[in-house]
């Protein structure tokens, strides 16, 4: 792939539902509680018809995930909720992460090329404490240039912080950027902002969408 007449210096990439697949479609999550689902351990810690506590739950997820709170304050009030030791909740939920997510090779395998061709590439992925070991840490995205991590960087989209951060990080512009993540509300702020974008459904809709830039 040549650069051409594109303007596009940067691909930067959402971790969940884009680089990063559920290995179950039928199990994909809108959230983290679906998780739940997916593992009698975690069924049993939580009884999902507890309204408040479910609500309780999600508040330390929304505060994780934001940076709000650390990841030994994560385990400590979730332990506090579902009364089992923290360093049990730790691997169940690093269990659940590692077991139900594929990296996507295609999406991957481009990323190197581009990166070969002298374009720059960058991450900006909503973890909280208790998935980006897993997700991020764990990953093949060593051979990124940055990689912006909501609960690390205080920084959590759809606000434009995690945009700018990475930006910055990379030395571009937004103009000058690729945005690809699989949720509209993610889409919409890069937009605002002067990046180009894909929305991303799967890997032939991806593909196809990717040749009008001419990368």
């Amino acid at each position: 792939m040549k650069r051409g007449a594109s303007k596009i210096k940067a691909l930067i990439f959402d971790i969940g539902g884009v680089l990063c697949l559920p290995k179950n479609k039928k199990n994909e999550s809108v959230h983290i509680f679906n998780s739940f689902k997916e593992s009698l351990r975690l069924s049993k810690l939580v009884n999902m018809k507890d309204k408040k506590m479910i609500g309780r739950i999600r508040s330390i997820y929304f505060k994780s995930s934001t940076g709000e709170i650390s990841k030994e304050e994560t385990l400590k009030l979730f332990s506090k909720q579902v009364n089992v030791k923290e360093r049990k909740i730790e691997k169940i939920f690093y269990d659940v992460y590692k077991r139900n997510i594929l990296i996507n090779k295609p999406l991957m395998k481009l990323a190197q090329n581009l990166k070969k061709n002298g374009y720059k590439l960058g991450i900006i992925t909503d973890q909280w404490h208790l998935s980006k070991k897993a997700v991020v840490y764990e990953g093949e995205y060593s051979f990124f240039d940055s990689i912006v991590v909501s609960c690390d960087d205080k920084a959590k989209k759809p606000k434009n912080k995690p945009y700018f951060l990475l930006l910055n990080r990379l030395k571009i512009k937004a103009n000058e950027a690729l945005f690809i993540d699989d949720r509209m509300r993610n889409i919409k702020p890069a937009k605002k902002l002067g990046m180009k974008t894909i929305l991303f459904k799967n890997n032939t809709q991806f593909f196809t969408q990717i040749k009008k830039f001419n990368l």
